[in-house]
């Protein structure tokens, strides 16, 4: 905790309504190399709190909320709204980018991944049953070749002229990803075993097995292996979570988080892992969408 970050909390709770939250990017780790909005701050009655999503950052704390004026208590169905927008069908040329970027199959992408009408993608998360639980709006900003086919929305406010004629773009900062959930039910996306020719059995457990990742790309990839998978759509893990994943009674989850996140794995572990008949961590190499198919394969294998 820096006193630089605690600083920037309390301004950034001024005027904010009770159990809402403003993100803005952290003051500490600046947002990493692609200046991620994961800073959150919260105002409570009692109190202020931040903290920053990235795993690698440890930027967390509270403060008493008395010297703040006091504020309006903002209304749940306020915060939590679903997707109203129009569901498009992936394009071909979407769908030979999520093949040539993520080796991700054409009829799990036809399945799992749409677009909205403001040029960005549309993920779809169910519940183990299958049931839908809401979006994940996404930027189209995953590095690497080939770059996406869509742009997004603009980072950029109207462009408009200066008193010297020139054109002047004011910068403001957008979320990679917004969450819009249709329920209470918890935010995760589950992903069943794809049915597989495995003629020497070597999934033949692959129902008794769940494969805990971070995001739905990396499920998907999971789920194309012949084992189930669940993206926590983040790394943080509750109770609610926990009894989820407990619902589903598997034999063994394997939390294979991204290589920043190693430590928050072990967390996960030791407390939650007591839900679970048994909870095993892989590390691997990197994210589990941008890790070698073989190798990701090897490295999931459960003995």
């Amino acid at each position: 905790m820096t006193i630089h970050a605690a600083e920037f909390a309390v301004r950034q709770a001024e005027g904010l309504a009770y159990g809402l939250v403003r993100k803005s990017v952290c003051p500490s780790c600046n947002g990493g190399r692609t200046k991620e909005v994961s800073f959150g701050v919260g105002r409570e009655p009692d109190r202020v709190w931040w903290k920053c999503a990235r795993a690698s950052c440890p930027e967390q704390g509270h403060t008493g909320g008395h010297n703040l004026p006091p504020a309006d208590a903002a209304r749940l169905l306020d915060r939590i709204k679903p997707y109203r927008g129009a569901f498009l069908q992936a394009s071909q040329r979407d769908v030979m980018y999520f093949v040539n970027r993520f080796a991700l199959h054409e009829h799990t992408v036809a399945d799992n991944i749409g677009a909205t009408e403001r040029d960005e993608y549309l993920l779809p998360y169910r519940g183990p049953n299958g049931r839908l639980r809401g979006y994940i709006v996404r930027q189209p900003w995953w590095a690497g070749e080939p770059k996406p086919v869509r742009v997004g929305q603009s980072k950029y406010l109207n462009d408009y002229k200066d008193d010297y004629g020139r054109y002047v773009s004011t910068r403001i900062h957008r979320p990679k990803t917004i969450t819009y959930p249709h329920s209470t039910s918890p935010v995760m996306s589950w992903y069943k075993a794809h049915g597989r020719a495995d003629p020497e059995g070597f999934y033949k457990d692959q129902y008794k097995h769940l494969v805990v990742v971070e995001d739905q790309i990396s499920a998907m990839r999971v789920a194309q292996a012949g084992i189930r998978s669940v993206a926590l759509l983040g790394c943080g893990m509750n109770l609610e979570k926990a009894r989820d994943i407990a619902r589903t009674r598997p034999k063994v989850v394997t939390l294979a988080l991204d290589p920043d996140a190693q430590g928050t794995a072990q967390q996960i572990r030791r407390k939650w892992g007591g839900y679970w008949d048994r909870c095993r961590i892989v590390s691997l190499e990197a994210d589990p969408k941008d890790v070698d198919y073989d190798t990701l394969l090897e490295e999931l294998y459960l003995v």
